[in-house]
């Protein structure tokens, strides 16, 4: 055990007690430091065999302590982000946390657990993310490794789902822990910037390539577990609406530069993989980035320029052929018919994007009132926490369901006090116009008499 005159209540003296010990998410720096180091002593113990242990139950517990420190890490990622000070240069406490999680993974992997089996590569051509001809990962060298997650992440918003996913980012997990426990040579550790040398023709992995490994498997993991989490129920059918005539009339916006400029600006954030935002605020000391300069090391410019000028200058049906364009620009017509007629923010109350849900997915089962909930970029309607899937993610049918709800379930009235009666009829009701002229009839003007 690591001395310290510090007192704390989160010191373990054997891999038992660090399993057991209850985390709520609440601990201290120096509590949880204390606890890392007692945990990393007593994995180094293990390791060197000099505990009294068989193997097979040293793997079991050393894989139960693994998933109880990246589910922790999962669970608190965004409060895991402070640079540790002292000697930890380049270091922050999730990283810790995750460097201590690959040693109790490290210890034990066996070779099985770094070879795909038939399930997950049937899920690999699926989702169409083979970089390495090899199933066998133990061979792989730090940029086949990073390649795949690259190709992963690119098609993470537009992938069929699965729970195989889990399987799958584990086994890339166990390599990835070997490249941040042990060191090795620069044959795999292929990245000139992604290593440190420790002696001659022997290297470690550089904190830069610790954190991008950390971001990219934890932020997948993290994404993924939304995708699961609720129950799924069959969504109403609308067979008439008027949605589209609204589109069409609300269309005026594009004539408004600010309209634009804030279109462009949801393009981005959606565009934003799991992982950009937290690596490029990191090559930043934390500091927080914008989705363009977190997009840019990894992404062609021209493609975002050429990007640019289509929300800039192109007309609705343009934007329309563009996939990219539709959602945001959807969102911000619906934005500007409720901020116009009810004062009301709607994305402000009705809309829990990616980022937002962590901080209050705690709050959804009390929900009484239905929203648009945003993951993995589809968007999906949430009411009383179960989910109401839309056909193809969209934001157009989300605010169809969403409108459906409303009237049905809530009578158009929500938090006591908004009537949104005016909405629901301007998207599910005929045009009182066109309605008019159908039963009342209309002939010609005769201009001869």
């Amino acid at each position: 055990m690591y001395p310290a005159t510090y007192k704390s209540i989160c010191r373990v003296h054997d891999i038992n007690e660090a399993i057991q010990f209850p985390f709520n998410g609440k601990e201290k720096q120096a509590d949880l430091f204390l606890y890392l180091i007692d945990c990393y002593d007593v994995l180094l113990a293990l390791y060197s065999n000099t505990e009294d242990i068989g193997y097979e139950e040293r793997s079991s517990k050393c894989v139960k302590l693994y998933r109880k420190l990246t589910n922790y890490l999962v669970m608190h990622y965004d409060k895991l982000k402070n640079q540790i000070p002292g000697r930890l240069k380049g270091w922050t406490d999730g990283m810790f946390v995750y460097s201590v999680a690959c040693l109790a993974l490290h210890i034990s992997i066996q070779p099985k657990h770094l070879i795909f089996n038939d399930r997950i590569r049937k899920f690999i051509y699926k989702i169409r993310s083979r970089s390495h001809e090899s199933f066998n990962v133990g061979l792989w060298t730090f940029q086949d490794l990073k390649r795949t997650l690259e190709i992963i992440e690119s098609r993470w918003n537009e992938m069929p789902w699965d729970k195989i996913i889990f399987d799958y980012l584990h086994v890339l997990e166990c390599r990835a822990a070997s490249f941040v426990t042990i060191n090795t040579s620069h044959h795999i550790l292929d990245r000139k910037n992604y290593r440190m040398e420790i002696e001659k023709n022997v290297y470690q992995l550089h904190p830069k390539g610790v954190q991008e490994l950390m971001a990219r498997l934890m932020l997948m993991r993290r994404s993924a577990v939304l995708r699961f989490e609720w129950n799924n129920r069959i969504p109403p059918e609308i067979q008439v609406h008027y949605l589209d005539q609204f589109v069409q009339k609300e269309t005026r916006h594009l004539t408004t530069r600010k309209f634009r400029d804030q279109m462009q600006e949801y393009i981005l954030e959606f565009m934003l993989r799991p992982s950009d935002e937290d690596i490029g605020s990191y090559s930043l000391r934390g500091s927080k980035v914008s989705p363009y300069a977190a997009m840019a090391p990894h992404r062609p410019l021209a493609m975002m320029d050429i990007l640019a000028k289509s929300c800039s200058y192109a007309t609705y049906e343009v934007l329309c052929e563009d996939i990219r364009t539709q959602n945001p620009m959807h969102i911000l017509m619906v934005q500007s018919f409720f901020m116009s007629n009810y004062e009301t923010n709607f994305q402000k109350f009705f809309i829990c994007f990616e980022q937002d849900v962590w901080k209050h997915r705690h709050n959804f089962e009390t929900m009484m009132v239905p929203f648009i909930i945003m993951r993995s970029g589809r968007f999906d309607v949430m009411y009383k926490g179960l989910i109401y899937p839309t056909p193809d993610g969209s934001f157009y049918h989300a605010i169809l369901i969403w409108t459906y709800m409303i009237r049905h379930e809530c009578k158009s009235v929500v938090y006591g006090g908004m009537n949104f009666t005016k909405w629901c009829e301007t998207i599910l009701d005929k045009p009182k116009v066109i309605a008019a002229v159908k039963t009342s009839g209309s002939r010609n003007y005769k201009w001869k008499i």
